[in-house]
């Protein structure tokens, strides 16, 4: 699926990991282009896998072993290093690691069959990575999720009431947020899904991806730890016309 318009009451696809591009993280509440941007989350979402994120190209991936990283296969390939910048690891400097070309035969990268997942190998160790969710109970779960590309612009207007927001340039920036797990779904060759609608729900860090997020990590709290659950993959849908979700 293309990008689509992100609004409210729409919802997004997150590659489930057992599992087009959406492209950066859009405020339900807020239009500040600096909210929430190169900043580590605190209080209750403190740990929540932004220390694990690092920069591909013009996207996100999140460490996954001490030398392997993972993101969107429709990102595609290109550069040769893995950015660990100041503001996910709050060194006083970023460390750049480079990439393995003969990784998996020489192929370079390693990619998971029946999803747009797509791990890498550097070399040199990461500092730390995330562990994987492996439960199935995510209906329902709080999820923390980022990216890294455009903010909200102007409103949208149906009948005089906000249908969504159009979306500014891609600054490249990364941001996070949280969102609720609201439903399960398939997509064929992709892959198991987790979905997303952008209703407010979830309260004032309320987001939903858009044009720049894809390979950005989406992290569940289980067993009081934040694991890796999926990595952003599009937002689907139109703009609602009303304000029932779901429909």
């Amino acid at each position: 699926l293309p990008p689509l318009p992100t609004k409210p009451w729409g919802n997004s696809l997150v590659l489930f990991l057992s599992v087009e591009a959406a492209q950066a993280i859009i405020f339900y509440d807020t239009a500040d282009p600096a909210h929430n941007r190169e900043s580590a989350p605190g209080g209750g979402l403190a740990g929540s896998g932004w220390q694990y994120q690092g920069e591909y190209k013009a996207f996100l991936g999140t460490m996954i072993s001490p030398r392997h990283f993972i993101t969107a296969i429709h990102i595609g390939k290109g550069s040769t290093t893995f950015t660990h910048r100041t503001w996910f690891s709050g060194a006083a400097s970023d460390r750049v690691y480079h990439i393995n070309p003969n990784f998996n035969g020489g192929i370079g990268a390693k990619d998971l069959p029946g999803t747009d997942l797509r791990i890498f190998e550097v070399y040199g160790d990461f500092p730390g990575y995330a562990p994987l969710f492996d439960g199935s109970n995510e209906l329902g779960k709080q999820v923390v999720m980022m990216g890294r590309g455009r903010s909200r612009g102007a409103e949208v207007l149906f009948s005089g009431a906000t249908r969504g927001w159009r979306w500014l340039p891609a600054d490249g920036r990364a941001r996070w947020g949280t969102n609720t797990v609201d439903r399960i779904g398939n997509l064929g060759a992709k892959g198991p899904m987790l979905l997303t609608d952008f209703d407010d729900a979830a309260g004032s860090e309320e987001c939903q991806p858009a044009a720049g997020d894809s390979g950005g990590g989406v992290f569940i709290r289980s067993g009081g730890v934040w694991k890796l659950a999926g990595i952003l993959y599009a937002v689907d849908g139109n703009y609602d016309r009303n304000s029932t979700c779901g429909d």
